[in-house]
């Protein structure tokens, strides 16, 4: 047998197992561009026009579950200054990166493209009375915070995780907590759907903002909140069940997702995983398209 038909053999085993290795069994290459929607009627992926306009005509939603200190910008630049001792704070608080790539500028309501994100997805940033909010599609490994709080590293730090089903998807919210200082406090909420491999890291030292999610593979779009708290005299702590209701309130009220346009095949019941279809067969959808974004399949 001669080199070339070798060669096309191996081309072909390889892309079809590269493409079938990703599809579930028991469905073709046509209805899987077809199954984009949950048995909710929504689109996976979020719909951040929409998810923004819920966020501006209803912050108060969130503002009535607890009183919340309005601290300084927010709207521009990288960082946020919540408070300080004595203006010892180096650079601020609340920078925001991925494994990608650092830092996510801040966008005010904007909705802006960034590869930080991966190729080709796009985020929000929002500052409102008390609540800091970035939203944004991924395709990223991990998401994390830095930077310097001024507490001088006294106070006290915690961290924690929520769960949360909504309209049938399971998601996670990983939690930190800055409080017990006369600096108001400083609270961290990163919200994404539930892939069963995540991992919540952060620093110690109250001093310190750092706090990271990991694994995301899998994961379309992700949500951080940063809110604080003062009662005039010290930053208060925010308890698991206050935070637990910013996460439903944002969930249930202001995360929105595009009405389904075409129904998931029979064959499918409820479509809860995604892939990227650069891992399928080089820059292509499945019906040979160019690759311009993400697409959903039936598990």
């Amino acid at each position: 047998m001669n080199k070339s038909l070798l060669g096309l053999i191996f081309i072909f085993i390889t892309n079809f197992w590269i493409i079938r290795a990703q599809c579930p069994t028991g469905t073709t290459l046509n209805t899987q561009l077809e199954c984009q929607c949950n048995t909710a009627g929504k689109y996976l992926d979020i719909d951040l026009a929409a998810t923004l306009n819920a966020l501006d005509t209803g912050t108060s939603s969130f503002t009535n579950i607890i009183p919340l200190y309005d601290f300084q910008v927010g709207t521009s630049g990288y960082s946020v200054y919540i408070g300080d001792y004595f203006n010892v704070t180096e650079g601020g608080g609340n920078n925001l990166g991925t494994d990608l790539h650092s830092e996510l500028v801040y966008s005010q309501k904007t909705i802006v493209q960034s590869d930080t994100l991966g190729d080709g997805n796009s985020y929000f940033t929002a500052k409102f009375p008390g609540l800091f909010v970035f939203v944004g599609q991924i395709n990223i490994e991990k998401f994390f915070i830095f930077g310097k709080i001024g507490t001088l590293d006294f106070g006290n730090k915690d961290a924690g995780e929520l769960s949360a089903t909504v309209n049938g998807i399971n998601y996670k919210g990983f939690f930190t907590r800055t409080y017990g200082t006369v600096l108001p406090s400083v609270n961290h909420l990163i919200i994404v759907e539930d892939n069963g491999s995540l991992e919540h890291f952060y620093a110690d030292k109250t001093s310190d903002d750092y706090d990271a999610v990991e694994n995301l593979q899998n994961i379309p779009w992700l949500v951080y909140l940063l809110f604080s708290t003062w009662n005039g005299i010290q930053g208060t702590v925010v308890s698991n069940s206050i935070i637990q209701q910013f996460m439903i309130t944002f969930l249930s009220s202001t995360l929105q997702k595009s009405d389904c346009t075409r129904s998931c095949p029979s064959a499918c019941n409820t479509c809860i995983s995604y892939f990227s279809c650069r891992e399928c067969s080089s820059g292509k959808y499945l019906d040979g398209n160019d690759c311009k974004g993400t697409y959903f399949y039936c598990q």
